[in-house]
């Protein structure tokens, strides 16, 4: 289905020649109609009209009947078209497997790190207060529930919202910083450090190492914070008031 320019005709042959005279049809919905491998009959990929055909003149494959291209407005760039077929506006040009990222995207990527991150740890304060205490004062409490009780009883309901400017401010720094640096680390490890070749087939171990190294920086920012947090939560008649 692609264009000729972007066909491999040559290792294809070498592979198979005989993909040239090869027919076959995909209608009907028996299990028998689909082979157990689609390169037994590659047509079974195809909508039933379709067939695949080698071109003797351009040297390369072509479908039948021929497929009309159009045009849509559909690209990265506004007001700049795409060319569609009917298998879709991707099937004119080969995929790519990682897409570049400008300057804008890694803005996006931070700021929805950062307001998701800040969003889900807020609403998560009481639970953190609790588990606190519970670790620092290791038996006073008979669980989460009598935890909770007891805070709001001897405290009031504000002391379940402890250390909350530590807790903004540190996960609003960890999600700027480790979604873009995930996403950094991970294009340049595979595109700079590494082959292509080698980057395809460790993909897991390229994105377990950028995760790390985006980790460690997003953990430099909330270290000291979370350590606020802790502080405030612990000894509230110290630091509440300090901010």
């Amino acid at each position: 289905m692609l264009p000729p320019v972007y066909q491999p005709t040559e290792q294809l042959l070498k592979l198979d020649k005989g993909v040239i005279t090869q027919t076959g049809s995909n209608k009907g919905s028996k299990l028998d109609n689909f082979t157990p491998n689609f390169q037994e009959d590659f047509t079974l990929l195809l909508p039933n009209k379709y067939q695949i055909q080698y071109n003797d003149i351009e040297k390369s494959y072509t479908i039948t009947p021929k497929i009309n291209l159009f045009e849509i407005g559909i690209s990265e760039e506004p007001g700049v078209t795409a060319i569609s077929t009917t298998f879709g506006p991707l099937s004119s040009k080969p995929l790519l497997r990682e897409r570049s990222l400008s300057l804008d995207i890694y803005a996006l990527l931070g700021i929805s790190g950062g307001l998701g991150c800040t969003l889900t740890h807020t609403l998560v304060i009481p639970l953190d207060v609790v588990k606190t205490r519970m670790q620092t004062n290791p038996g006073e409490y008979n669980g989460v529930f009598d935890g909770a009780a007891t805070i709001t009883r001897e405290e009031g309901i504000g002391a379940l919202l402890l250390g909350t400017q530590a807790t903004i401010v540190g996960y609003l720094w960890y999600g700027i910083s480790v979604y873009p640096s995930y996403a950094f680390f991970k294009r340049f490890i595979a595109s700079s450090l590494l082959s292509p070749a080698f980057a395809v087939a460790h993909a897991n171990d390229v994105a377990l190492v950028a995760g790390a190294l985006a980790s460690v920086i997003a953990s430099l920012g909330l270290t000291p914070l979370e350590a606020c947090r802790i502080r405030a939560v612990a000894q509230p008649e110290l630091y509440r008031d300090a901010g």
